[in-house]
């Protein structure tokens, strides 16, 4: 009797196993096309990843597509957080008659060897994805230098006018913003003849400070970019639109890199 209850008992475990793992079977394979599409089809098509949403998709497709003309406003790779004292430091670092960095300095205002590394992929997938960059403009700190010459191989050109604004007296700040706004609107006026993208590598906080007297319209959702995040500016004949912010570069390379294999 004990014996023909165990045997009952697994003829039912076996069925609803059968049953389950073919009704498993259909549901997959019925979908898996579709899906499999969706990852690795076109970016109209594509699956939105986790943290990201149609305005990344939408952009990412600008930059790839050259369908516009754009500025890359990136922040800086990681660097030790001196915060407070990086003010004091950057003021020796970048001004006028400025010494070599000190050794002991160099973790307050120069990338860690993780920023170094990530601006490399930065780089490295700029290059994969075929995006053409023009020009290279960097703020003369130590950080935003290395993320570009780690990143592009290249500094095209240096602006005070990019650095960080709480490392600039407050009495210097709207000359800074409105002189700015003139370098960037000269070097707009050439740059519609060419193709590909500018990159700045400078600081988070810039752009939203000066926002109101750089943009003539912002459709920025959220100005609070992490190191190595970018902001995509537009340039128009009217003027330049703050349009989307990449939180993380990751929340970029994330929407755009597929496996080839």
């Amino acid at each position: 009797m004990k014996k023909n209850l165990q045997l009952s008992l697994l003829v039912i475990l076996m069925i609803t196993t059968t049953t389950t793992t073919s009704f498993l079977g259909s549901l997959i394979g019925s979908n898996f096309t579709s899906f499999k599409g969706k990852i690795f089809g076109s970016l109209n098509e594509y699956q939105i990843p986790p943290n990201s949403n149609k305005d990344d998709i939408f952009w990412a497709q600008q930059i790839l597509g050259g369908n516009g003309r754009y500025i890359l406003w990136f922040r800086h790779g990681e660097r030790e957080k001196w915060t407070g004292t990086v003010t004091v430091f950057d003021y020796f670092d970048v001004n006028k008659n400025k010494n070599e960095i000190p050794s002991n300095w160099q973790p307050a205002v120069c990338l860690t060897p993780k920023g170094i590394a990530e601006s490399q992929v930065v780089g490295k997938t700029f290059r994969a994805l075929g995006v053409t960059v023009v020009n290279v403009i960097t703020s003369p700190s130590c950080r935003a230098k290395q993320t570009a010459l780690n990143a592009f191989g290249r500094v095209d050109q240096e602006w005070l006018e990019i650095l960080h604004t709480t490392a600039i007296p407050i009495h210097q700040q709207k000359p800074m913003a409105e002189r700015l706004k003139q370098k960037i609107s000269s070097l707009s006026s050439t740059y519609l003849k060419d193709d590909g993208v500018i990159v700045v590598t400078g600081h988070g906080n810039t752009l939203p400070f000066y926002e109101k007297t750089l943009f003539i319209d912002s459709h920025v959702k959220n100005w609070a970019i992490n190191e190595l995040g970018f902001i995509i500016i537009e340039i128009t004949p009217n003027g330049l639109i703050a349009q989307h912010s990449y939180v993380d570069f990751y929340q970029f390379a994330n929407t755009v890199l597929e496996f080839t294999n």
